[in-house]
Order: structure tokens, then sequence, then C-alpha cells
């Protein structure tokens, strides 16, 4: 897998964009580590993000993201900018989203 530099958003309205190293898993969808100072509590330290720089996923290890990244792929056009994505997977496609996500040992990052 290639290890290319992400751009990540913290928030909607946030200032500050933090650049990660990332592996793609499958296309549109990131896998990386999250700053050590960004909720330095938290035990999900991995994120599966959309390549927009928006949080899909989280994870307590990397393994677990890329089998999130794994589950939730054949769900979208990953590539696609992230509102097309949300408006083609629709409501049934979101819940089947969260599932897929908790069924591969992720939560949802707000969770």
């Amino acid at each position: 897998m290639t290890t290319l530099t992400h751009s990540i958003t913290l928030t909607a309205d946030s200032a500050v964009s933090p650049r990660v190293q990332a592996t793609e898993p499958a296309p549109g969808l990131r896998v990386y580590q999250i700053p050590d100072w960004v909720s330095p509590a938290s035990p999900y330290r991995w994120t599966v993000g959309h390549h927009g720089g928006a949080a899909i996923a989280s994870a307590r290890t990397e393994d677990d993201a890329l089998a999130v990244a794994a589950a939730i792929a054949p769900l979208a056009d990953w590539s696609a900018p992230a509102p097309d994505v949300r408006a083609a997977l629709g409501q049934d496609g979101m819940k089947e989203l969260g599932r897929l996500v908790y069924a591969a040992n992720g939560i949802y990052p707000n969770d």
C-alpha cells in the first residue's frame, strides 16, 4: 500500500487542518493515525477517512481500521466528493455503513 500525505478535518469550522501520513486501502478511503494532541485520552487512535478530509470511522488499531475500510469499500464510490457519497448512500446506506463499521470493531468518530 502506498503512503501519502493527507489533510484531516478536525471539525466543520476548524481553521486547523493537520497533515498526517495515510494509506489508501481502497480508492478514496484513507487510513491514518491521529496526531497525539488530538483527543489524547481516546483509545481510538486510528481513523478511516474520506480523501476530502472527513473522518468516517475510528478504531483502536491499524488492523481494525483496515478491516473497517475493507468492509465499507463496496458501499460507495469513495473517490467522489463527500456530499455525493452521502447522497448516493441515502438513509439505508448510512445505516448499513454504521452496521459494517461496528461489525469490524470500529466506531463513529464522535461516539
